[in-house]
């Protein structure tokens, strides 16, 4: 059976639309009761896991106006921040870009994923800053006193992984082993989205496109269309949420043997608009 947008919103408005969970589609596939899945009108998928391409965009006070022109360099709890674009001259605000990859400069186990959790727990940061005329500054700040700070993902939620063995003679660290990689393919190491995922879901992405509304890391967000590296055959997603509204629960670090990474999470709902991208 084939609907329109318009049709399943008035479904759903009227309480008639019948919505499942990805998984329960998977296990109503194993069963074959076709009939019921003729019957679906969303279908809610997710996915959580280790996600590279994740920054956050941060701006909030520091110092009163006036106290300096611009900072040179940032750490927010020893975590490197990239200072800019916007200048704030003598305003006394930072405008900050923090990478949920970056190390921090005093705790081997501890980046910028780790940050962003502690964030949206509620816990304060130690912000320390150099400026261009030579003074150092500190303040505790947290989420609750930043005015702006959102989460961006450049590169979420691929459709696929692949698997990777050491074919060298050397052990290696890597982003895709928590220790390090064991040389002469004396192991492997796969990292994927999983069945449930919302591009598993929607191959062609038919339904999941710019404007597309999500939950990232439980906090409501947009899909700002594909992200990079993205191809057909192995396609990915790029989104925004706030980070005032997220759920720690969703999100945090997870240490590699190349070093701290970021973990962050999906969920995105997919209208049953054609049997093709339903039974994918």
């Amino acid at each position: 059976m084939v609907r329109s947008f318009p049709e399943i919103l008035q479904r759903l408005e009227r309480g008639k639309a019948l919505i499942l969970t990805s998984q329960e589609v998977c296990e109503l596939v194993d069963r074959g009761e076709k009939a019921t899945l003729e019957e679906v009108d969303v279908v809610t998928t997710a996915t959580r896991a280790v996600m590279s391409g994740t920054y956050a965009v941060l701006s909030f006070p520091v110092a009163k106006p006036g106290t300096f022109l611009r900072a040179k360099r940032v750490w927010i709890n020893g975590v490197e921040a990239s200072v800019g674009p916007c200048p704030n001259e003598n305003l006394g605000v930072l405008d900050l870009v923090v990478f949920g990859t970056a190390h921090s400069r005093d705790r081997e186990d501890y980046g910028g994923g780790h940050l962003f959790r502690e964030m949206v727990e509620g816990k304060p940061a130690l912000v320390e800053a150099e400026t261009d005329d030579g003074k150092n500054l500190q303040a505790e700040v947290g989420l609750k006193e930043m005015p702006f700070a959102r989460l961006i993902g450049s590169r979420h939620a691929f459709k696929n992984y692949s698997a990777f063995v050491n074919t060298g003679n050397k052990p290696v660290s890597t982003i895709f082993h928590a220790r390090q990689f064991e040389s002469n393919c004396q192991g492997a190491t796969f990292s994927g989205c999983g069945q449930i995922n919302p591009v598993k879901n929607d191959p062609l992405l038919e339904t999941i496109g710019m404007g597309t509304r999500i939950l990232l890391n439980g906090a409501e967000g947009f899909v700002t269309g594909t992200g990079t590296r993205s191809s057909k055959e192995r396609p990915n997603l790029s989104g925004f949420a706030d980070m005032h509204f997220m759920d720690p629960q969703y999100m945090g670090g997870f240490v590699t043997s190349a070093g701290p990474e970021c973990v962050c999470s999906w969920a995105v709902p997919i209208p049953v608009t054609s049997k093709i991208s339903f039974m994918r």
